[in-house]
């Protein structure tokens, strides 16, 4: 039940902040992450997630900067809603999209269907811009970005020795 809420609100967050592109984006944000931190995750968990956030900031200010996809919204450097989305993705790392664990090739096929396929879903939705090319690239990128998001995972938690949650809260 716990996997199925993530996946829910994450959907919910993703559809609201892609479709409304408004600072209350954040807002969102913040009660997803409260929620996780109620109801699923440990203090120590966090910052492997932390990490992932940064990273996922960095990425999406590289294809902006670089005029490959154009981010529509007000914010400071990238959208606030870009900036939330990136704040909730790693919470479903370990929660709805766990299966993905250790499975690096199956990682890759779903970085670039389920990474990739986001950010064509937000450009028909109107909350970027890019052409078939910049599409087709960031779609690539996500067969290396999300095994990386899961190798940054595993680094971390082995390094800050973080025991895997088996409370299946």
């Amino acid at each position: 039940m716990a996997k199925l809420a993530n996946f829910a609100l994450f959907q919910a967050g993703w559809f609201l902040a892609v479709i409304l592109q408004t600072p209350w984006a954040l807002l969102w944000a913040t009660l997803f992450i409260a929620l996780h931190i109620r109801f699923y995750s440990r203090i120590e968990a966090w910052q492997p997630l932390l990490l992932i956030s940064a990273v996922g900031f960095t990425i999406d200010l590289l294809w902006q900067w670089s005029g490959i996809i154009h981010f529509d919204g007000p914010g400071l450097y990238m959208p606030y809603w870009l900036m939330a989305l990136w704040l909730i993705f790693p919470l479903t790392l370990q929660h709805s999209l766990s299966w993905l664990t250790g499975r690096p090739l199956v990682q890759s096929f779903f970085g670039v269907l389920g990474g990739g396929g986001s950010y064509w879903a937000g450009t028909r939705l109107g909350a970027a811009t890019t052409d078939t090319l910049g599409i087709s690239l960031v779609a690539l990128t996500w067969a290396l970005w999300l095994p990386l998001f899961y190798y940054l995972l595993d680094w971390q938690k082995q390094r800050l020795r973080i025991a895997p949650d088996t409370s299946n809260r």
